[in-house]
């Protein structure tokens, strides 16, 4: 059984301490990689194309967030007609009528 609820933590890493071992496996793995450099770029360029997208859509992931779904639930029957037109503004921004580039 755990502590009881409102009982203050006592023991262990203080909040925002950070982890020594999670902390030395990236210095270990930015080393490796700076130091064969060289060596990656060319064992990457000696891929296939697919295989080299494939590779560098998998690292992405590391360098570029990963975007979330979202969604809204707007109750049109509930918008003003001021909000309606400010919602159609906002969603056709960009999009010129065909009329006008002819």
């Amino acid at each position: 059984m755990g502590r009881k609820k409102g009982t203050e933590k006592t023991g262990g890493r203080k909040k925002g301490t950070p982890n020594k071992t999670t902390q030395t496996a990236k210095e270990w793995i930015s080393e490796t990689l700076c130091a064969n450099w060289k060596q990656m770029k060319s064992d990457l360029k000696d891929l296939e194309p697919k295989d080299r997208l494939q590779l560098l859509f998998k690292l992405l992931e590391y360098v570029v967030p990963k975007q979330r779904e979202t969604s809204n639930n707007i109750k049109f029957e509930d918008l003003t007609d001021e909000e309606m037109d400010e919602l159609i503004n906002k969603l056709t921004n960009g999009i010129s009528d065909e009329n006008e580039t002819k």
